[in-house]
């Protein structure tokens, strides 16, 4: 019976690890100001924002492999649900920043946020039709 208990665990530890990793990653780069703004620098303003949605992009992918293990298909319940989290942690991020000096939270991030979140649910689709196609590229972790 442990081992059962332990191979549980250790499947959710496979499956969850990601997202929490990934989590750290977003919220250290929200800490960052390695890339400072500068009024009126497009370019940077352009390299936040493509940081925004990459950032997002990725999150939503890995809520949607945690949340949707071994289906092989799409599942757009779960596609919604991993859109939900990843926007709702993208809503708490930026409330977080209004407390880091030299940082502000802005709704308008969060929307940035849920543009790449979305982008991620359409890299799952693509993935699950690729697998559906040719199930010889599945990776078997």
């Amino acid at each position: 019976m442990e081992a059962s208990g332990g191979k549980i665990l250790s499947r959710l530890a496979f499956r969850w690890l990601p997202v929490v990793f990934w989590m750290g990653i977003v919220l250290g780069i929200g800490t960052s100001t390695a890339i400072p703004t500068k009024d009126g620098d497009v370019l940077r303003w352009l390299v936040r924002k493509a940081i925004h949605v990459g950032e997002y992009a990725v999150l939503s992918f890995v809520f949607y492999r945690a949340l949707a293990p071994g289906m092989r298909g799409f599942c757009p319940g779960r596609a919604w649900l991993a859109l939900l989290f990843a926007v709702a942690f993208g809503g708490l991020d930026e409330w977080r920043q209004l407390f880091i000096p030299r940082r502000s939270g802005q709704l308008t991030d969060v929307g940035i946020d849920a543009v790449g979140a979305v982008l991620g649910q359409v890299g799952v689709w693509v993935e699950r039709r690729l697998l559906s196609r040719w199930p010889h590229l599945e990776v078997r972790l």
